[in-house]
């Protein structure tokens, strides 16, 4: 089965999560300059189309580039699973022609665009690609089929909200991440931030500039 060369690429980008761990809103953090939300946004756009973000209900967001969506969650307590979900039917609204969507969060603030273009060519047939780390599937930071909706919606009615159940809505294949270690040395665009420890980590990195040429600062 060969990749068909002019299927379009959208963005769904998770930020309503509670970010108990952190003790404040994620979206909202700075690295560098720039929230959060609106550097992986910003980053995503110019890869994917449209970028759809899923917030909470409520949730203040900071200022995001023009042409981003945001919808709000429609099942708030039944986790990500069920915010992909609202993000897939947000895709399927939009003006902007899609038949897969490449998943992120805000908490994960650096985008390595190559990395995402590099899954885009590798991708074939109405599978989804995704990034196995340490023998892990990263469900973050993949491309799945549109036509994933269908399975995951019965899995949202039947109240799974683990994000892992979204590989078993499609098939699927692995990228090692060895083989984006040319883009991305650092592997930065796996690494989501939690605790207070971890941003402190990653905001040293940043002064530090240690990121590859392909990923955004």
């Amino acid at each position: 089965m060969t990749r068909k060369p002019d299927r379009a690429v959208a963005g769904v980008i998770l930020c309503g999560g509670r970010s108990s761990r952190m003790g404040q809103d994620k979206a909202s953090l700075h690295l560098g300059e720039r929230p959060f939300l609106f550097r992986v946004t910003q980053a995503a756009g110019a890869v994917v189309n449209p970028v759809v973000v899923v917030a909470a209900v409520g949730q203040r967001l900071p200022d995001l580039p023009v042409g981003v969506q945001v919808v709000r969650d429609e099942s708030p307590d039944a986790g990500p699973l069920a915010a992909v979900l609202t993000g897939i039917r947000a895709l399927k609204k939009s003006r902007v022609p899609c038949d897969a969507f490449w998943l992120s969060a805000c908490d994960i603030p650096v985008v390595c665009g190559p990395v995402v273009e590099r899954l885009k060519r590798l991708r074939t047939g109405e599978t989804a690609i995704v990034i196995r780390q340490d023998g892990r599937r990263q469900p973050f930071g993949g491309i799945y089929p549109l036509s994933a909706e269908t399975k995951l919606r019965q899995c949202v009615v039947q109240g799974q909200r683990r994000l892992q159940t979204l590989l078993d809505c499609c098939p699927v294949q692995d990228c090692p991440a060895e083989d984006l270690l040319d883009l991305d040395p650092a592997l930065l665009c796996l690494r989501n931030v939690n605790t207070p420890d971890e941003y402190r980590e990653l905001q040293q990195l940043v002064d530090d500039r240690r990121f590859s040429d392909g990923c955004s600062e």
